[in-house]
């Protein structure tokens, strides 16, 4: 009876396996790969809200991990972005992606998630971007003050 026994470090992505067979008549080897299949997760998720300027550029960046590496889709307002109007970039040497709006403005406002999935599972993330207000607020005496002077 033959006994073997493999222990695996389980945190790799994939392990290549060699088994070498020996006996009388001689040896054999086999030779394979081993895929440990991970559920997406985020490593940075995206921040629950942000208040940016007018006609700032607003980038919106994850980190994921999982195995096989997931499939990365941008919403806005529960619609799926296109090219056209967004930019998007990967860093596929860290699983890094961004989306990139250009000169934002109030069509902009809104909110903004990305899915991420592969054969394991699909997650999400979620953000709301917000124009930071401009507006100044007087007190009720100071706007009599300015009412009175205006008169």
């Amino acid at each position: 009876m033959l006994h073997s026994e493999l222990t695996l470090n389980t945190s790799l992505q994939q392990e290549q396996i060699a088994c070498v067979i020996e006996n009388k008549l001689g040896e054999s080897a086999y030779f394979f790969k081993l895929n440990f299949l991970r559920e997406p997760r985020f490593i940075l998720p995206l921040k629950k809200q942000i208040e940016v300027e007018s006609n700032q550029n607003v980038t919106l960046t994850i980190n994921v991990t999982g195995n096989p590496l997931p499939i990365i889709q941008w919403f806005y307002n529960k619609q799926i972005i296109d090219n056209k109007r967004f930019e998007q970039y990967v860093t596929n040497d860290f699983a890094v992606y961004s989306l990139i709006i250009r000169n934002f403005t109030s069509i902009d406002v809104g909110n903004y998630s990305v899915i991420i999935k592969n054969s394991e599972n699909n997650i999400s993330s979620e953000t709301q971007i917000r124009l930071k207000s401009n507006k100044i607020y007087f007190s009720t005496e100071t706007t009599n003050l300015i009412t009175t002077i205006l008169k």
